[in-house]
């Protein structure tokens, strides 16, 4: 962070008068904010529905320990995650959810990931990888080169131990909320990177309760 302050690459919320003003003048990559404290959000975030698929995955109920929204904009370089990459959050258990809040395409940014590296030995000696890298072992005509274009409302589950990266809009933006469940850890708070009120907390199920742990409740 302090090469980058260096760098001139960074502002802080003075620096800006609104959100056109970020978007004009500093043309970001992404923006990325904490899940909204709604009863709305966090509804969807943890669906029965899909609640009981990420169960039946891992084999246990996880935590939940991150809730984001993210725009991702047109940009002129690769950032992190439009880079090939394997998520590290856990060796053995791990599930993103991403949910797409308007239609996604090629051209505005559609996922990609590749089936059956959740396991596999090759891509793991460097943290990014370029397209032809991987393209070379997993071209696009390969089924398990998977490109979600998808319309809104989607919601995709996905172990990120595999391959994959985001794509970059063309033109428009690409809006999606992601979610990263993970296992609860024994004597530690399992406290996760969003926040909820007590009032929306008490309005959840008891199963959905069970997800959030008591260090994000606050009063």
């Amino acid at each position: 962070l302090d090469e980058l302050e260096r760098r001139g690459l960074t502002f802080d919320r003075e620096d800006i008068k609104d959100y056109q003003d970020i978007v004009s003048r500093f043309r970001p990559s992404t923006l990325k904010l904490l899940m909204p404290n709604n009863f709305y959000y966090f509804s969807l975030w943890l669906d029965p529905i899909v609640t009981a698929v990420i169960e039946a995955y891992m084999g246990f109920k996880p935590m939940l320990r991150e809730a984001y929204i993210r725009r991702n904009f047109p940009c002129s370089y690769r950032v992190m995650n439009h880079n090939w990459h394997r998520d590290t959050n856990h060796k053995h258990h791990l599930l993103k959810a991403f949910i797409f809040f308007n239609d996604c395409k090629i051209d505005t940014g559609a996922h990609r990931y590749i089936a059956g590296t959740t396991e596999t030995i090759e891509f793991r000696d460097k943290i990014y990888y370029t397209d032809d890298e991987v393209e070379a072992s997993y071209p696009l005509a390969s089924e398990d080169h998977i490109v979600s274009e998808v319309p809104a409302g989607t919601v995709i589950l996905e172990d990120t131990r595999g391959l994959h990266k985001a794509g970059i809009p063309q033109r428009h933006y690409r809006d999606l909320g992601f979610a990263v469940f993970l296992p609860k850890v024994l004597f530690t708070d399992n406290k996760g990177d969003f926040a909820i009120s007590r009032d929306v907390h008490g309005r959840l199920s008891e199963s959905q309760k069970a997800y959030i742990s008591q260090s994000n409740i606050f009063e």
